[in-house]
């Protein structure tokens, strides 16, 4: 008997242990991989609050050209509707007719602060943006300032103006 057990083949495939640990090896690099992905999402989705606070003070710089002040508010009407910065001049001399949401709708803009020579623009995020606590608020000054604030306050700037 020890004759046929010594020449009989061993099974080919592979033990239930084996498959089980490589489907959690592929269920833990799928999780990294997702969480990731999500991050860089994020991350990337802020190029939409840049570009909408740099089209919005280009409005504004049209609106003092007809008005010799900048606007205080933006107009309701323009709240998710048109093109980012599209100031006709219809909004009045306190009013700025362009939309008050990023042109992907990921953040809501808003005029902090405006006075006949200043202005300071912000965008928040909304939505599945609103996750992102490390760049809670972007900030753009007539003066060029640009500041990025985390939802604890912290100075964010360099990494959320930086790019995505």
């Amino acid at each position: 008997m020890s004759e046929l057990s010594a020449t009989r083949p061993r099974p080919v495939g592979h033990t239930l242990l084996e498959l089980l640990a490589a489907l959690a090896i592929v269920a833990c690099l799928v999780t990294l991989a997702t969480a990731s992905y999500a991050h860089f999402t994020v991350a990337a989705r802020r190029f939409d609050a840049r570009a909408a606070l740099v089209a919005l003070a280009a409005a504004q710089e049209r609106h003092f050209l007809r008005h010799a002040s900048y606007a205080g508010r933006l107009a309701p009407a323009a709240v998710g509707a048109g093109d980012a910065g599209a100031d006709d001049g219809s909004g009045g001399p306190d009013v700025l007719s362009s939309p008050a949401i990023s042109p992907q709708a990921h953040y809501s803009l808003m005029i902090g602060a405006a006075a006949d020579a200043e202005y300071r623009l912000e965008a928040r995020p909304r939505g599945a943006q609103a996750r992102d606590t490390e760049c809670a608020v972007f900030v753009l000054e007539r003066s060029g300032l640009r500041e990025a604030r985390s939802a604890s306050g912290e100075d964010t700037t360099r990494r959320c103006w930086a790019g995505a």
